[in-house]
């Protein structure tokens, strides 16, 4: 709450309040007409004097109010400026992580199985050097051409395309911070089934049922949006139980200012201890399983929910399913601050 300085009305109220008393007194002790004419002209000067003292604070008091309103909007300013800044250097810290570690495990498996390839290639060039008859050459050097160098090159084949695959992903996060999303209100029904009829061809393959109830209408970039329900609804394909037949319910409510909507699905579930890791860059619960990705898409859909103020978690038993939350604003929101939905110790 805004308060004025004592050193600002104390003066404006004591003084003309102290020459009123005098002048009081003055006249009332005063029994000639000359002195009592100057009494009250006397008086008059202090009623001018405290109409320009009342309307000098008056001017003081706006200044100060000014000036405080603009040192509350400077400190939220840089307080979201400072919160912008922590972001991004998380964000730039785990790009470093997954430039340094997750980039290196192909580049290194390229070189080992280059180096076995140049020493295969080296013992066939000796190999054709030995005086022995072509028959025996051919046994000697049919391991190496059949099998060593095909499997040598399979492996820098396969390592390559998934480099390929990190590569494009980190273009792909780094492109989406370039710009404010644009904002727009989005018919969430109409989106949604936008969304399934993109991934009708994973949804039959998987004999997936979706059901999908009345959702509130949102504000956000419809293509980032979009993109980020494909991720969730495409998650709940890849994971999905090999035994129950899979359920999608895709529901929603408001809530203030949000919209939240809620993704659940009948998969194999997550651990309680594995749920943190999900949202990280490149993260994949089990990275030798039978599910194909490139470890980003959960991410995305985090930065997404991130860029436009809101939020997303997840609740999740094993051999139950997952639930995914994502709360959205209703209502256009500055672009430039991105300040978040939910309240300092509210938690999603």
């Amino acid at each position: 709450m805004m308060r004025i300085p004592r050193w600002v009305w104390s003066p404006l109220v004591l003084l003309p309040l102290g020459l009123l008393w005098g002048v009081l007194i003055v006249l009332a002790v005063t029994e000639t007409m000359a002195w009592q004419l100057i009494v009250i002209g006397s008086l008059g000067g202090i009623f001018a004097l405290m109409f320009v003292a009342l309307f000098w604070y008056r001017r003081e008091r706006n200044a100060y109010r000014e000036r405080y309103l603009l040192e509350q909007k400077m400190q939220q300013e840089r307080a979201e400026m400072v919160a912008r800044l922590q972001e991004k250097n998380e964000e730039l810290e785990t790009l470093l992580y997954a430039a340094t570690h997750d980039l290196r495990v192909p580049l290194v498996t390229i070189q080992g199985f280059t180096e076995r390839s140049r020493k295969a290639v080296a013992e066939l060039q000796r190999i054709v050097t030995l005086p022995y008859r072509a028959e025996e050459l051919c046994r000697l050097a049919r391991p190496l051409i059949e099998e060593e160098l095909p499997r040598n090159f399979a492996r820098i084949a396969s390592s390559s395309e998934r480099m390929d695959v990190l590569v494009k992903a980190l273009l792909r996060i780094a492109r989406l911070d370039r710009s404010a999303p644009r904002g727009e209100r989005l018919a969430m029904n109409a989106l949604m089934k936008r969304v399934c009829d993109g991934l009708a061809f994973h949804l039959q393959e998987a004999d997936a049922e979706v059901q999908i109830g009345d959702l509130p209408d949102c504000w956000g970039d419809p293509g980032e949006i979009e993109q980020l329900f494909t991720n969730l609804v495409d998650n709940a394909v890849k994971y999905r139980d090999p035994v129950r037949k899979l359920v999608i319910r895709i529901t929603g409510s408001t809530l203030k200012e949000r919209a939240i909507y809620a993704v659940s699905d009948t998969g194999i579930g997550i651990k309680k201890e594995h749920q943190g890791q999900i949202w990280l860059l490149f993260s994949r619960l089990n990275p030798r399983g039978p599910t194909v990705g490139d470890g980003i898409g959960l991410a995305l859909v985090q930065r997404i929910a991130k860029r436009h103020g809101g939020a997303v978690w997840l609740t999740s038993e094993p051999g139950q399913g997952s639930t995914f939350s994502v709360a959205l604003p209703t209502r256009p929101r500055d672009a430039t601050a991105r300040t978040s939905l939910f309240s300092e110790g509210e938690t999603p």
